[in-house]
């Protein structure tokens, strides 16, 4: 989930790394592709940046497990923009009316479990929702 990595026998060692979690500012979504069974996963990239990891478990993934969907149905709500909105940078109100529009039951949880023995907490109530809102999404979105 990062960029900027750099490799080969003619890297110094001694330089700073540009290795950088890949952002919203780079592309809006990811795809990720298992390189022995040829499964993907539909990931935005937002939810990276909300997560701030520089890989994510297959658990952490299971939402957007093949949610090619998700390209073929943004929510009218949304507006012309689509997918490429950006939840995160959303008032809280915004959020919530998505949340009640999309008909997602109760309220987004301050924590996700993203592995057997890995769970992330997320402080800011944007974070939650605009991560809430993805995952509903990507679940909606499965095949």
């Amino acid at each position: 989930m990062t960029s900027g990595a750099r490799s080969g026998q003619q890297i110094s060692r001694e330089v700073e790394s540009r290795e950088r979690v890949v952002s919203t500012d780079d592309c809006d979504f990811l795809i990720a592709v298992h390189s022995l069974s040829g499964e993907c996963w539909v990931i935005p990239t937002e939810v990276v940046e909300i997560l701030d990891r520089k890989s994510l478990s297959v658990d952490a993934l299971s939402p957007f497990y093949e949610a090619w969907a998700m390209f073929a149905s943004s929510p009218k709500e949304f507006g012309a923009i689509g997918l490429r909105i950006r939840l995160r940078r959303q008032p809280i109100t915004k959020l919530t009316e998505y949340w009640t529009a999309l008909a997602i039951p109760g309220t987004p949880p301050a924590s996700y479990r993203i592995g057997p023995k890995s769970e992330v907490t997320l402080s800011r109530p944007e974070d939650r929702y605009a991560f809430g809102i993805w995952r509903y999404l990507g679940e909606a979105a499965r095949i």
